[in-house]
């Protein structure tokens, strides 16, 4: 772990956030698992509804206020102190926890869809927030350390928190021990909450009033025609597609495909987050505090290879008369290459989406900041709808689990050649720092002082051979402008660069 991470971690104007959110995604999670569970196993045979559906309907009042709310959260978070309203936000989520424990107490479905809604708007509400308050308290070299550990810490209360709703709903007492550790949690985030730095507005123009439908739309609107604001929001939703189709994916590959138990999910489950988080963090170290996507399109393609490699390692199992336990699973020494697929997918998204992120943030500007993260939020939600929809037609019409993982990745390979064509320049960049270093052993020092002095720096170089040029293009952050002797630049190898 670099020092930077450290630093931020035992920050005031890092730990707090990081404490809230961790917290926040842990209750989503063990809410929503608790109630699949419990609707799954319980709740839908005593009532005589059909578990299938009970489960979709709740995924779909869980996204909807991504589409309804996104917009109006955005436009409030970019008008008020978002340190007030991850506050607001908190003591909310006490409330709802103590709705969602009573609906699992009672088994009321009514109940627990409810709070399921309620949860999802305030995840809404606190998304903007989150990203918004980044470039607002860390330094623009401390942005991708700040994504890469928000990231990392998602994922883990992720994992967390749907291993733990899962399993402790089903004992007895289940629906208590439940409700209070979502109220512990709650009231954990409340606390850490009320830790984080003062974020009032931005100076400048007064922002309106939130409105509904009007801002979901002007936020959309507003992304659509910016070019180095869509690019990002349109990648990261991909990252989201592709990565809900895997995650959600994975009971069915393992159950149908691998033929192993549903321990064996858990495993892969907590094998993904582990990915995500290492991932997250190869950003930071790859990249030394930079805001750039040169590793995306890398990462697209790594992630698309894996994906499809996990296809052609799973599909030569035969089935077995009862499903593998963890231990049988990895004692098969082909299973090893499935897992390593696996935490190969994981790690190139945390490396894909992290640099994605901080970009957002970096080219957002500081008034309408949280109301591009909406944006984001919209299409991210519009994507994982599209993707959930695109997958149960293709698994009606025939396709394995596997199948559709390896479909999914031969689609992230033309992901992959776009986002090369837009970030070439950093990725010639890259080609020629690596070359230098192997050829000469290049080692620059101090680079963090022209990071800090970009854009508006003069850099006087003592001109002592033809390789200057090409060692500061390579090295130097952004894209510098070189004052060039004219009688060299109109030589014919001099023109190209």
């Amino acid at each position: 772990m670099t020092s930077r991470l450290v630093q931020l971690l035992t920050a005031r104007r890092f730990a707090p956030l990081f404490i809230t959110q961790f917290l926040g995604a842990f209750n989503d999670n063990l809410l929503k698992s608790a109630l699949g569970i419990a609707v799954t196993y319980r709740i839908a045979g005593q009532t005589g509804m059909d578990a299938a559906t009970l489960v979709m309907i709740a995924g779909g009042l869980f996204i909807a206020p991504f589409f309804l709310f996104s917009g109006a959260s955005g436009t409030l978070a970019d008008r008020t102190d978002k340190a007030a309203i991850a506050r607001w936000v908190k003591v909310a989520e006490i409330a709802i926890m103590l709705l969602g424990a009573l609906g699992l107490a009672r088994q009321s479905v009514p109940l627990l869809l409810a709070s399921l809604f309620c949860l999802g708007t305030h995840s809404t509400v606190f998304g903007p927030i989150k990203y918004a308050l980044l470039p607002q308290h860390l330094r623009d070299d401390e942005l991708v350390a700040g994504n890469a550990l928000i990231e990392a810490g998602t994922f883990l209360a992720i994992l967390f928190g749907t291993i733990l709703g899962g399993s402790l709903v089903l004992v007895d007492n289940g629906a208590l021990i439940v409700g209070a550790c979502g109220l512990v949690s709650a009231a954990g985030g409340w606390l850490a909450s009320r830790q984080i730095p003062p974020a009032p507005p931005e100076p400048g123009p007064a922002t309106p009033r939130p409105h509904i439908w009007r801002d979901s739309v002007a936020v959309v609107r507003h992304v659509t025609g910016r070019s180095e604001l869509l690019l990002p929001i349109l990648a990261v939703s991909w990252f989201w597609l592709f990565g809900a189709t895997v995650v959600s994916g994975l009971p069915v590959l393992a159950k149908d495909v691998l033929f192993a138990n549903e321990r064996v999910v858990t495993l892969m489950l907590a094998l993904f987050a582990v990915g995500i988080g290492i991932g997250s963090m190869l950003a930071e170290r790859l990249l030394h505090g930079e805001v750039s996507a040169r590793y995306v399109p890398l990462a697209a393609l790594a992630m698309g290879l894996f994906a499809i490699d996990l296809h052609l390692a799973s599909a030569r199992l035969v089935p077995a008369s009862e499903l593998a336990s963890v231990t049988a699973f990895v004692s098969a020494p082909g299973n090893w290459r499935i897992l390593a697929d696996l935490v190969g997918i994981a790690v190139a998204g945390g490396l894909f989406c992290v640099p994605l992120y901080a970009l957002l943030q970096h080219e957002s500007e500081p008034q309408h900041r949280a109301r591009v993260i909406a944006a984001n939020n919209i299409i991210n939600a519009l994507a994982m709808t599209l993707a959930a929809v695109a997958a149960a037609v293709l698994l009606a019409r025939g396709l394995t689990m596997g199948e559709l993982f390896a479909v999914g990745g031969l689609a992230t390979i033309p992901v992959a050649a776009v986002a090369a064509w837009v970030v070439r320049r950093g990725l010639a960049k890259l080609v020629m720092r690596t070359v230098l270093r192997l050829l000469y052993r290049v080692r620059v020092d101090g680079l963090e002082h022209a990071r800090a002095a970009m854009p508006h720096a003069v850099i006087a170089a003592n001109h002592a051979s033809f390789l200057d040029g090409l060692l500061l293009g390579a090295f130097l952050p952004g894209d510098p402008i070189f004052a060039v002797d004219t009688f060299i630049a109109r030589k014919w190898w001099a023109r190209p660069f």
